[in-house]
């Protein structure tokens, strides 16, 4: 019997480097890698000459807004807007409306992605001092992470004490479950909104100095420490915390560099790259940190040109904590890159001009992560191999998706994003397939982009349209992979 479908003539793209080739796929699966040329029976053959061949994306830190502010997005435009991007799995958040704090409303958040997800997708939940007793159920839920957050929630939500984020990380850690932190120092930020009298960006920043991160993320390390959590960082944005978390993770003994990667090299006739940490060290990690393309690409020196548009949490940071971010992920601090995508109206923005007080923070960022990364490779800033480890197979390891997602490997989901690296786009709120028809790269020339995607064998994404159809996503829950 035939293969379902054959990818041929590309580059694969692997974390470790690149090479030639294509992939067979049969009933969903990628069946092997094929040499150059190599092009067997199949029902459907797809020629990616001058393309790039990417596992999947993962995004582990995806707003979709439903259930309850599905005017913003919902399942089906969110994960349009994700095969539009390249992402073939992403990872929704808590913070809906009712916020996912026990089964029921965990059950509630699955069960509206399985009717309209177009592609996979998995589910976080919240973890505050007030839902402890329901941790171990949603574990068994599934849920791909417990959110803790320090900061920038409703009082019910938060764990603000240093008593409330212990008691969490134990109930986490009991749980067996992966704390996805949130660290701002909230009563620094809340005095200083309290003597804040001013309205506009400036006085906005001035509530955000960026050493609230930083004494945020010491007091995390901390009590990651005495409760042995596994823990991720989310959306760090800092230089200071970055070189904190970079003390962190040598005093946690996380390896900077590894052999046991070789157990996969050899499958793909390839090296590992020098400093590449391994499969088993991203899951097993007491410690691993996400920053955001917004914080990668944009300052707080943006801002005046994008007024509420720029309005995000953390802050914009200043040139210096920019620089402090892709040191990071030049040395291996940074684990993974997330979208973060926030969807919001334009009206609901618009609302900042006045005062920016009134304007929600959070950018849509599934669109615009590859294409910007894709253009830091031409610009020298990242390699091929860091696109795919940073945006596909850290974020599988870590979150418990993995050989299934984020891999080229035998076996795995034929999860494929095809790249143009040479096509240059335009980026237009208006052509976004979120919701939210905004992006702060709103007129920005980038340099590569998705012209097709694939989950699990079917194209959701070509050329420009979206071919999937909502139900088409399948939820995925972490499972614990062998070490190695």
């Amino acid at each position: 019997m035939g293969l379902t479908a054959v990818i041929t003539g590309g580059t694969l793209v692997f974390p470790w480097g690149t090479m030639p080739g294509g992939l067979a796929i049969q009933e969903g699966r990628i069946a092997a890698l094929l040499a150059p040329g190599e092009i067997p029976p199949a029902s459907q053959v797809i020629d990616a000459r001058g393309h790039l061949i990417f596992p999947g994306l993962v995004d582990v830190h995806t707003h979709l807004r439903d259930p309850g502010q599905t005017h913003k997005e919902d399942f089906a435009s969110g994960t349009a807007a994700a095969a539009a991007g390249g992402f073939t799995m992403v990872v929704a958040q808590p913070n809906t409306v009712p916020p996912i704090l026990d089964p029921d409303s965990f059950r509630l958040t699955r069960d509206r992605g399985e009717r309209l997800a177009i592609v996979d997708f998995s589910v976080t939940a919240l973890a505050t001092p007030r839902n402890l007793s329901e941790l171990a159920a949603l574990a068994k839920l599934g849920a791909a992470s417990f959110e803790v957050l320090l900061a920038d929630a409703p009082p019910e939500l938060l764990s603000a004490s240093s008593d409330d984020v212990s008691r969490v990380l134990l109930a986490i850690a009991a749980a067996g479950g992966l704390a996805g932190v949130y660290a701002e120092e909230a009563s620094v930020v809340a005095g200083l909104r309290a003597e804040e009298t001013g309205n506009d960006l400036a006085a906005f920043l001035r509530t955000r100095p960026a050493f609230t991160e930083a004494l945020a993320v010491a007091r995390v390390l901390e009590l990651v420490r005495a409760t042995r959590v596994r823990a991720h960082l989310r959306q760090i944005s800092t230089g200071a915390a970055v070189q904190a978390l970079r003390r962190a993770k040598a005093a946690f003994t996380l390896p900077a560099a590894l052999a046991s990667q070789t157990h996969l090299a050899p499958q793909a006739g390839l090296t590992p790259r020098a400093g590449l940490v391994s499969g088993a060290q991203i899951a097993q990690a007491r410690l691993t940190v996400e920053v955001n393309p917004h914080h990668l690409f944009l300052t707080a020196d943006d801002l005046p040109r994008l007024g509420p548009y720029g309005l995000v949490l953390p802050a914009l940071r200043g040139r210096a904590d920019q620089e402090g971010l892709w040191a990071g992920i030049a040395n291996g601090t940074v684990d993974l890159i997330a979208t973060d995508h926030a969807p919001h109206t334009r009206e609901e923005k618009e609302a900042g001009r006045n005062s920016v007080w009134q304007a929600p923070c959070g950018v849509p960022g599934l669109e615009t992560a590859l294409p910007l990364c894709l253009t830091a490779v031409r610009r020298g800033q990242l390699g091929l191999p860091d696109v795919a480890r940073l945006l596909a197979w850290a974020p599988s390891r870590r979150f418990g998706f993995f050989p299934r997602k984020g891999a080229l490997l035998p076996g795995a989901d034929a999860d494929v994003v095809i790249a143009d690296p040479d096509r240059v786009i335009e980026v237009r709120g208006e052509a976004l397939h979120s919701r939210a028809r905004q992006t702060p790269f709103e007129g920005w020339t980038l340099y590569g982009a998705p012209v097709l995607t694939m989950v699990r064998g079917r194209i959701v994404y070509e050329e420009g349209k979206v071919t999937g159809e909502p139900g088409w996503g399948r939820f995925v829950a972490p499972s614990q992979e062998a070490p190695g």
